[in-house]
C-alpha cells in the first residue's frame, strides 16, 4: 500500500486550534517563569497564548527595536488574530497585561540580558536570529535554565507535541519547537502511520496534479496562533520533567 499525504498548513480562520496534549493550568506561583526574546509576531502570539492558557508565567520581554509604547499597541491590536480581550498598558517602565507587570529589556546581545534578575527560567527565542546552539546558548549565560527556539533548528533536537515530545529528556538545555509546517503535518502523519503505515508521502501544500493512486489528506492549521500554543505546551512538558 502506498499512501501519499498532503497538508495545507495555514488558515486565517482557524482561531481556536485543537490541543494535542492537554496541560492543566497551575497556580501562578508554581508556573514556569518565561521570558520572550523578540516581540515580533511570534513573540506576541506566544505571550498571548500564555495569558489565554494560564499555563506559564511571562515575566520578561526583550526586543531592542520596539519601544514600550509600541509594544502596548501591537499586543492589543492584531489585524490578523484580532484584538486582545484584556487590559494592556505601560506603567513604570514595564508592560502590564491583565494587571501582571512584565519587565522590559532592550538588549541586542542575548548574553547581556540578565534574565535571572527578572526571575525568569525559560527563554522563548523568537527573533529568528539566534537559531544555532552557539547563538541560542548565549541566553544560558544570562541566567536562563532552558531555551526553546520557535523555528526549525539545524543542530538541536526538535520536538512536536503529540508526536515525539516524550523523547525529550531533562539533560537538554536547548530545544526547538520545529516549524509551523511540521506542527501541521507531523501529527497527521503520525496518526496515519500508526494506524495504516505510510510507505511513501509528501507535503503538497503548493498543489500537485493528482491521479487515482493518490489519497489527499487536508490538515488545516493556524500557522501562527496554533504554533504559539504548541510552544507553550512544550515548555509545560519540559518543566514537568524537572
Amino acid at each position: 500500500m502506498s499512501l501519499r499525504t498532503s497538508a495545507l498548513c495555514s488558515s486565517p480562520f482557524d482561531r481556536q486550534p485543537h490541543l494535542l496534549v492537554q496541560c492543566q493550568p497551575r497556580p501562578r506561583d508554581t508556573m514556569v517563569k518565561v521570558r520572550v526574546n523578540g516581540f515580533g509576531c511570534m513573540g506576541r502570539l506566544v505571550t498571548r497564548a500564555a495569558f489565554n492558557s494560564g499555563k506559564v508565567d511571562i515575566v520578561a520581554i526583550n526586543d531592542p527595536f520596539i519601544d514600550l509604547d509600541y509594544m502596548v499597541y501591537m499586543f492589543q491590536y492584531d489585524s490578523t488574530h484580532g484584538k486582545f480581550h484584556g487590559t494592556v498598558k505601560a506603567e513604570n517602565g514595564k508592560l502590564v497585561i491583565n494587571g501582571k507587570s512584565i519587565s522590559i529589556f532592550q538588549e541586542g546581545d542575548p548574553a547581556s540580558i540578565k534574565w535571572g534578575d527578572a526571575g525568569a527560567e525559560y527563554v522563548v527565542e523568537s527573533t529568528g536570529v539566534f537559531t544555532t546552539m552557539e547563538k541560542a546558548g548565549a541566553h544560558l549565560k544570562g541566567g536562563a535554565k532552558r531555551v526553546i527556539i520557535s523555528a526549525p533548528f539545524a543542530d538541536a533536537p526538535m520536538f512536536v507535541m503529540g508526536v515525539n515530545h516524550e523523547k525529550y529528556d531533562n539533560s537538554l538545555k536547548i530545544a526547538s519547537n520545529a516549524s509551523c509546517t511540521t506542527n501541521c503535518l507531523a501529527p497527521l502523519a503520525k496518526v496515519i502511520h500508526d494506524n495504516f503505515s505510510i510507505m511513501e508521502g509528501f507535503d503538497a501544500g503548493a498543489g500537485i496534479a493528482l491521479n487515482n493512486h493518490f489519497v489527499m489528506l487536508i490538515s488545516w492549521y493556524d500557522n501562527e496562533f496554533g504554533y504559539s500554543n504548541r510552544v507553550v505546551d512544550l515548555m509545560v512538558h519540559m518543566a514537568s520533567k524537572e
